[in-house]
C-alpha cells in the first residue's frame, strides 16, 4: 500500500509504503512480501520521477531516499520514500556541518527558510498537488 506521508515534517512527494497485512518489522514480512520490496520501490521511483517531471520540470528529483524507521512495537511497518530534488539539495547542504548533502537532516528540510514554498504543507495548493500526484502514481503503477 502506498500513501503520501502526512507527518509534520513531511512535504510534497514524501511517500510511505507499507504491507497490506499488519507487520511490525521487516523480519515479520513473509518471503513473498520481502521479495516484492525491491521491485515495488523500483516501480514507485520510476512512476514518481515521471509524475514529478510533469509538474516540476525545472526541479527534477535527483535521488529517492528509502528509509525504515522503527521506534515501537505498536506501529505498523512503514518504509519512507523521500525525494530529493535539485532545489532541495542546497537546503540539505545549509543544514549540514559540512559542504555536503546530509540526508540525515531531511526531516528538518520543510522548516528551513530556503525550502521551496510549493512543496510545503502550508502552500495554498498543497492538498490539490498531493491529490494529483497520487492519482498520477496510481495510474502509472497499475
Amino acid at each position: 500500500m502506498l500513501n503520501h506521508y502526512s507527518g509534520a515534517e513531511g512535504f510534497l512527494g514524501w511517500l510511505a509504503m507499507q504491507p497490506i497485512a499488519h507487520r511490525l518489522a521487516m523480519g515479520k514480512l513473509s518471503d513473498k512480501e520481502a521479495g516484492a520490496l525491491g521491485p515495488n520501490i523500483k516501480r514507485i521511483e520510476k512512476a514518481l520521477l515521471k509524475a514529478w517531471s510533469k509538474t516540476f520540470p525545472k526541479d527534477p528529483i535527483q535521488k529517492l531516499y528509502v528509509a525504515y524507521f522503527f521506534e515501537s512495537s505498536g506501529y505498523h511497518l512503514h518504509i519512507h520514500l523521500i525525494p530529493r530534488t535539485r532545489n532541495v539539495a542546497p537546503v540539505l547542504r545549509a543544514l549540514s556541518k559540512h559542504d555536503t548533502v546530509d540526508a540525515w537532516r531531511t526531516p528538518k528540510l520543510s522548516s528551513h527558510p530556503a525550502f521551496p514554498e510549493a512543496y510545503r504543507k502550508s502552500y495554498h495548493g498543497y492538498c490539490e498537488q498531493v491529490r494529483r500526484l497520487m492519482i498520477e502514481l496510481k495510474r502509472s503503477l497499475r
